[in-house]
């Protein structure tokens, strides 16, 4: 979740002080429950800051029930100007029992809108639905990892990484196995937020053992984007922590012969280098005389003197 959505989260459970002057006129239309009254004062007002939302959705969760803001979410996804604001309104309760594949439309296009912010408001929606239905949820998101769009498979990683801070070890290997499809994906968006973040900054640090375990399993694949992605795990702050198992993963693949897995791995092992110099950098000074990982090494030390400076 972002910094941004998160603050707005925080507001609906804390008592706010005196409501804004932008949600006092938002408020009138709460009140009349009057949605195209509510879609234009939203629409007119300049700025929709972490507080406004805040207020409007402690109104919306105090004051209407579950069917209807589920009725006015629907309605609210259809305007470019509330879609965000429609993402978190889906995650106030939970609409997915009694209208799954309704949600599950809106699931889709909110999470593949052109707009980043709504992409990231719904990849918070996504981990809603998941966290709150995660057997009866749990095939579908399977079947999302294969979407032909890269939005909706970036929405799973984002989806998988929240939900594992529930930290139920009922989940763990599941969540894993959920976003393994996603280790060969090209795609840059998908890869991106998922080694060094759904996975090295998410679960990871929910479940380190079985995590580690699989990382391992995965640094045997043959696949140059699947290493990428296991090499990217260590690039994580969370990957410091690891360290000593991480080494001689990263040993292993310093050898790989393709830059993008050699590249890969001396990124890795400059965060780590940093963090942890003491271990990682007499081991790059012993492959300075290895033929084989001499490359990755030099790599690593230049960007490492280069931070020194």
């Amino acid at each position: 979740m972002t910094g941004w959505h998160q603050e707005q989260l925080k507001e609906v459970k804390t008592t706010l002080a005196k409501p804004t002057a932008d949600f006092n006129a938002i408020q009138k239309s709460l009140l009349k429950r009057n949605l195209k009254e509510f879609i234009n004062s939203w629409a007119e007002t300049k700025k929709h800051h972490a507080k406004l939302y805040g207020e409007t959705l402690r109104f919306i969760k105090k004051n209407f029930g579950e069917e209807e803001i589920f009725v006015w979410t629907r309605q609210l996804a259809l305007r470019e100007e509330t879609r965000s604001l429609a993402c978190l309104m889906l995650a106030l309760g939970n609409p997915y029992q009694r209208h799954e594949e309704e949600v599950k439309k809106l699931l889709l296009t909110l999470g593949n809108d052109a707009n980043w912010e709504v992409r990231e408001a719904a990849s918070d929606t996504f981990a809603s639905v998941l966290l709150k239905n995660f057997d009866k949820a749990y095939p579908q998101f399977h079947e999302w990892v294969k979407h032909d769009s890269e939005n909706i498979r970036r929405a799973v990683a984002l989806a998988a990484k929240k939900v594992a801070k529930s930290r139920k070890p009922e989940y763990g290997e599941r969540l894993l196995r959920l976003i393994e499809p996603l280790l060969s994906d090209k795609s840059v968006y998908v890869r991106k937020n998922l080694g060094p973040f759904a996975i090295g900054d998410g679960l990871l640090r929910a479940y380190p053992k079985l995590t580690m375990q699989y990382v391992k399993k995965w640094s045997r694949s043959q696949d140059d984007q699947v290493l990428w992605n296991v090499a990217m795990v260590f690039s994580a702050a969370e990957g410091v922590k690891h360290c000593d198992e991480a080494l001689p993963i990263l040993t292993r693949l310093a050898a790989d012969k393709r830059r993008y897995v050699w590249r890969a791995i001396a990124s890795a092992l400059k965060n780590l280098g940093r963090r942890k110099p003491e271990k990682v950098k007499p081991e790059l000074k012993r492959w300075l005389l290895d033929e084989k990982r001499r490359k990755v090494a030099q790599t690593a030390l230049h960007f490492l003197e280069l931070r020194q400076q």
